[in-house]
């Protein structure tokens, strides 16, 4: 049964079978609004990060919450932060969770007791986008300074930095490879050679911002979204 993940400014995610579109879940964080959500890499569980600065793990055949916060525990799992939690990633072995609230970013082992092993301090502006390299030694954050930023993932050490752009960051998505970043600030999508910061292509054709892009799994066709009238467009055939 396939699912899909669908927050909710209600304070509830849904999970939905893709073929039928019944709602087979409904997780209630209790927590307001939920702003950011992804599953782990073999879809058992489901961390989600609302508004009021909670990040929450369910297990997602149980449709139970595994590990949370709580004020009168010493078990703590993603401990509150300050900020709202913007983004949410995992680790492709599961055993770290990267959140992204205010100017920074965290990662968080998920073992027991789980506890943030690396905090990632350095941007000027809000961090849209946290993600987490395949092997989980590096971390990228995108940030409203107009910065795409590369972490050590064991020190917290800024290891790269990525000024390409005149518009604040509002997403980041890495090709399937690794290799190259697609950016979305302002209307325009730029395609970024990691290694070398070299912009390798450019995709101007939105009316409005972009908010969200994302590469097929062959990494062949990119798609990008805006909340304006644009819509969705697609962009195909970039040979990467």
């Amino acid at each position: 049964m396939a699912r899909q993940r669908q927050p909710h400014d209600d304070g509830t995610v849904k999970l939905w079978n893709v073929k039928s579109g019944e709602c087979v879940n409904t997780f209630d964080s209790s927590n307001g609004p939920v702003w950011c959500a992804a599953f782990s890499p073999q879809s058992e569980y489901l961390a989600t990060g609302s508004r009021d600065g909670v990040a929450q793990m369910w297990d997602v055949q149980k449709g139970i919450q595994v590990l949370h916060y709580k004020n009168d525990s010493t078990f703590v799992w993603l401990a509150r932060h300050v900020d709202s939690v913007r983004s949410i990633a995992w680790s492709s072995s599961c055993d770290k969770i990267a959140t992204a609230a205010g100017d920074e970013a965290f990662l968080w082992s998920t073992s027991l007791p789980a506890q943030c092993t690396t905090t990632l301090m350095g941007h000027t502006g809000l961090v849209t986008v946290v993600s987490l390299s395949a092997d989980g030694r590096t971390a990228f954050t995108a940030s409203e300074d107009n910065t795409v930023k590369g972490w050590d993932a064991a020190n917290g050490m800024c290891i790269s930095r990525l000024d390409n752009h005149d518009d604040p960051l509002r997403f980041a998505a890495f090709t399937p490879n690794g290799h190259q970043i697609l950016t979305a600030s302002g209307s325009v999508c730029k395609l970024l050679d990691k290694a070398t910061a070299e912009c390798l292509r450019v995709f101007a054709g939105h009316a409005d911002t972009v908010n969200w892009c994302e590469f097929s799994s062959d990494g062949a066709i990119a798609v990008t979204v805006t909340v304006g009238c644009e819509g969705r467009r697609m962009f195909a055939d970039l040979h990467l």
